[in-house]
């Protein structure tokens, strides 16, 4: 759930997620109040495409608030544990591709030169 909030008259207002439910039409009776928890992106209607043709166009903040409105589940904390360490994994997929690579350029050199020591008098 997220909260259109104003933040006083100088300016638009703050998105801020209040917390989580699993009912998608869910309405929370918030008359608003003081809100602390962290800064992340708003969720926007952009498509993918628009991530590869625009990577650098400005996205919205958000307050995701640590402690949930009554009746609402608590956001998920940001956690180094939710990153995968999967870094050996890409380092040896990617040595084993540059040996399989190494392979091949092995086989095409010797293949060449079996071609080019040919007996027709022919150079490659």
């Amino acid at each position: 759930m997220i909260a259109l909030c104003r933040t006083g008259a100088e300016g638009p207002g703050l998105r801020v997620q209040i917390g989580t439910t699993r009912d998608p039409v869910g309405k929370v009776a918030w008359r608003g109040g003081k809100v602390s928890g962290w800064i992340a992106h708003a969720p926007d209607g952009r498509p993918l495409i628009a991530e590869v043709t625009q990577p650098h166009a400005p996205r919205e903040l958000m307050l995701v608030a640590s402690a949930p409105v009554a009746g609402l589940s608590a956001n998920a904390p940001p956690s180094i544990e939710s990153i995968p360490n999967n870094h050996l994994a890409y380092a040896v997929q990617w040595f084993l591709f540059a040996g399989v690579a190494g392979v091949i350029y092995v086989i095409a050199l010797r293949r060449r030169g079996k071609a080019g020591a040919g007996g027709d008098g022919s150079k490659v």
